[in-house]
């Protein structure tokens, strides 16, 4: 599980940092490939916990301010810290982070990969810590056609309305989330229906949705099939 959740453990920092928006951009290529770049902005949640950042400021420190591999910062780990698992280094090597400071005080978190395929998007996501990454690690994309697996969304966000323990705490003071998928070949069709899911032109579809909203009493959804399925031309 070491190796298998490493990258996630530098999500994990933002637990004490608390984001306020999530934005990310997933690119589908025709090569059965995608690629994501992830903003966590965490500037105004910053303000309210500086005390508690301080305490953690020598983990945060640690996050480089250009971009740089999760390759990379395996290597200026202790030998005995090192991840070693072949599969998991080739994967950490199209994985880039930087973070962005207040002075000293860690403030937001970026993320990009290069191309990976459904497999790797799958090893790298796929973590029982954080059920809202299962949106990318459970989506299949064959180059023509995207399935998305809204019922993540769906037991997440209810979860939350009823006050339940989710996986999702770590982002309580979150305001939106919003995750756009680029497609390279105009959009024929879309099957299935979600209120959190909508086409914005003929090349892109978003999810988005504020968490204030979702913790409203009465929060139900009218749309919320398990799988939307976009198919290209």
């Amino acid at each position: 599980m070491k190796n298998r959740n490493y990258f996630w453990m530098v999500v994990l920092i933002m637990a004490t940092l608390v984001s306020c928006n999530v934005n990310a951009d997933v690119t589908l290529h025709e090569d059965k490939t995608q690629s994501i770049v992830m903003d966590i902005d965490g500037k105004e949640a910053a303000k309210i916990f500086k005390d508690e950042n301080k305490k953690d400021k020598k983990d945060k420190d640690n996050l480089p301010k250009e971009w740089t591999s999760l390759y990379e910062m395996n290597l200026k780990k202790d030998k005995k810290e090192r991840i070693t698992a072949p599969d998991t280094i080739a994967v950490m090597k199209k994985i880039y982070v930087k973070g962005s400071y207040d002075k000293d005080d860690l403030t937001d978190i970026s993320f990009k990969t290069d191309k990976l395929t459904n497999k790797e998007l799958s090893f790298v996501f796929k973590t029982n810590d954080l059920p809202v990454l299962d949106l990318f690690s459970k989506n299949e994309w064959d180059g023509k056609t995207l399935k998305i697996n809204t019922s993540v969304l769906n037991d997440m966000l209810i979860k939350i309305n009823q006050d339940k323990e989710c996986g999702f705490d770590w982002m309580i003071f979150t305001k939106d989330y919003r995750v756009t998928f680029h497609f390279n070949s105009e959009i024929k069709k879309i099957e299935g229906k979600h209120d959190l899911v909508r086409k914005v032109n003929n090349n892109t579809v978003e999810i988005k949705f504020n968490i204030d909203d979702v913790r409203k009493k009465g929060f139900k959804f009218k749309n919320d099939d398990s799988f939307i399925t976009i198919t290209t031309k």
